[in-house]
């Protein structure tokens, strides 16, 4: 039985643009004026954003090649497809993305480009949607443990709704694959888990395969 792996990357198929939802009409779009230049002296916060239509990879691919700073939390899909075992890179997450930039100029891409019209942003109770944001070292910590755990066995994804948020004690992983990963440990599906957290949006939960691979932060 043969293996064969993909990456979704490369094999994203290009989705007719039907019924987007945006802020102008097609005119606009043809009129609409450049990009602005990113500002250095604008103060640049990671954005999450939802992503209709399932085109994570293809948003990505337009912001990438425009100089934002994007990231996709990816894991493998595997499959049997006829007598092969196909491993597939995948979105983690569907319809989402993360976004470093300001405010304003992802605005722009999501009012002047047909593609990142897809684009729309978040916001909690009271809070405006340029208010919804992530913290730095929040977001530095789940990229890491995304990148660590992804097509890793037992990582999962939750969402706010799937689990109580900062319930156990603060852990840190002293070795293996998630050494330096900082989280609260708690059980999932009667599993011991680190859980990494962005704090009312996602989190990711790494498997404790060992004992001595965490230790209580005092």
């Amino acid at each position: 039985m043969s293996e064969v792996y993909i990456d979704d990357a490369n094999m994203q198929t290009h989705v007719k643009d039907m019924g987007t939802r945006s802020f102008c009409p097609l005119t606009s779009y043809l009129k609409a004026p450049q990009l602005p230049d990113d500002d250095p002296h604008q103060q640049h916060e990671w954005y999450p954003l939802y992503v209709s239509f399932q085109r994570e990879m293809k948003v990505k691919e337009v912001l990438d090649n425009n100089n934002f700073e994007t990231f996709l939390p990816m894991t493998v899909r595997t499959e049997r497809v006829g007598k092969s075992i196909v491993h597939q890179r995948v979105p983690a997450l569907r319809n989402f993305i993360f976004i470093r930039s300001y405010y304003q100029r992802i605005r722009w891409m999501k009012m002047y480009n047909r593609v990142c019209t897809a684009l729309q942003f978040m916001s909690h109770g009271s809070l405006r949607v340029e208010d919804t944001i992530i913290p730095q070292y929040q977001m530095e910590t789940f990229i890491q443990a995304s990148i660590r755990g992804e097509g890793k066995e037992h990582v999962v994804y939750l969402t706010p709704q799937e689990i109580e948020e900062f319930k156990g004690k603060e852990v840190q992983f002293v070795e293996g694959d998630f050494k330096g990963i900082r989280g609260y440990i708690q059980r999932v599906n009667k599993n011991k888990m680190v859980i990494v957290t962005l704090k009312g949006i996602q989190s990711i939960a790494l498997p404790v395969s060992r004992k001595n691979e965490i230790v209580f932060v005092e």
